[in-house]
């Protein structure tokens, strides 16, 4: 080995076990929370069994209109093979596992659009939070990964006041958990489902995924008040996971660079952490839309604000990036 490329090799091994004894000191902190996270379309399959109803990616994908007309129908087999995969989540050390529940397999809806407990698929989340349990791994719940029952739309208002009820219906079922989060990504369900119509439900527009986005807002807003004031216990959080790929100015030295980088920020995400953080939109993607950026009431603002949870970001093309999820509730 040449003399240059040994002192390479050399620099190498000596930052990779820099990162090793970093790694090993996170770990020896037993509040370091180390995991995996699913999604219940994307690995359950069972889509049409014990008493599961359709979803609008059911809807979407048996239309053939997902890549190379694949669908969720068996995905991974979750729903059939759950304790050796989870097996296997104890097996590589993870602590904890973040995992979505499927609307329509726990609280389906009847064809009068009334909502109901189905015994068969709560089970199998109880099941699954009580070999978690087990193997000492603390379970990370999403309340919604895009799975919407196939007769709602996030453009429709009544949306909230089912998600509400769906969301009160598990806080009070599943008392095991104790962190919750309300919604995955919902910049990347409103644009690519409202917008692009490249996920479910298909729509193509240029300004819908504003009206989806502001009746999730309003939805996570009810639901954090909900969980405040009726199920709060010492040690429970709920939070808002959001997605952004997070772009460097090209010249960091150019100021309309670095104000674009700045204005995309903005609509990647404070479109949704402003009206958290803030309880409203950012000024910027109010003077960019005008009348196509829906507006909150006071009251809703003022819900915002006093159902303050912290959000999650997930970094990267997919969910399968995890960051590092932060859920609180304030």
């Amino acid at each position: 080995m040449a003399t240059a490329d040994w002192a390479l090799s050399r620099d190498l091994t000596t930052d990779d076990n820099q990162k090793e004894d970093l790694i090993r000191e996170a770990f020896s902190d037993p509040s370091f929370m180390w995991g995996c996270a699913t999604s219940a379309y994307q690995v359950e399959g069972a889509w049409n069994e014990d008493g599961r109803t359709p979803s609008i990616w059911d809807k979407f994908t048996h239309a053939g209109r997902a890549f190379k007309g694949s669908n969720g129908d068996q995905a991974c087999d979750y729903y059939h093979r759950w304790q050796e995969d989870l097996d296997r989540v104890a097996q590589y050390g993870f602590n904890t596992y973040r995992f979505s529940i499927s609307w329509t397999r726990v609280f389906p809806m009847d064809d009068q659009k009334n909502m109901y407990p189905n015994e068969k698929g709560i089970q199998f989340y109880k099941n699954i939070l009580h070999y978690l349990s087990k193997k000492g791994i603390r379970p990370l719940v999403t309340m919604f990964h895009w799975d919407l029952p196939e007769k709602l739309d996030w453009l429709d208002e009544e949306v909230v006041d089912y998600f509400v009820e769906y969301a009160d219906f598990l806080l009070t079922t599943f008392q095991e958990v104790d962190w919750w989060s309300t919604f995955n990504e919902p910049w990347t369900f409103c644009t690519m489902g409202y917008a692009l119509g490249l996920h479910a439900p298909g729509k193509q527009s240029k300004y819908l995924q504003y009206q989806c986005g502001h009746n999730v807002l309003r939805a996570h807003a009810r639901v954090v008040d909900l969980f405040r004031r009726r199920h709060f216990r010492m040690g429970m959080k709920i939070g808002l996971v959001l997605n952004y790929d997070f772009p460097f100015p090209k010249d960091p030295e150019n100021p309309h660079d670095v104000d674009a980088v700045q204005a995309d920020a903005v609509k990647g995400v404070g479109w949704f952490a402003d009206p958290v953080y803030k309880g409203d939109y950012p000024e910027l993607l109010k003077e960019s839309l005008g009348e196509h950026l829906p507006k909150f009431t006071e009251e809703e603002k003022n819900l915002l604000l006093q159902g303050r949870a912290c959000v999650g970001l997930t970094i990267g093309p997919g969910p399968e990036m995890d960051s590092g999820s932060r859920f609180c509730h304030r």
